[in-house]
């Protein structure tokens, strides 16, 4: 069972790397994802989804 996930910083869909160095969700944690269209939300759902290992389009690593 997952209790934590660390989501490392990536880069946004220009190549420019992401505002943040590191995000972390507990077991039990609501998270809101909000932002203006084609800012990375759902890449960052797809990047959570998958327990991305540097292979998806943001390379971020969970």
């Amino acid at each position: 069972m997952i209790d934590n996930i660390s989501i490392l910083a990536g880069v946004n869909k220009d190549g420019i790397k992401e505002h943040y160095h590191r995000i972390d969700i507990s077991k039990g944690e609501i998270v809101g994802i909000v932002g203006p269209t084609g800012s990375g939300k759902s890449a960052l759902v797809e990047d959570i989804e998958q327990l991305a290992q540097l292979d998806t389009s943001t390379r971020g690593k969970y």
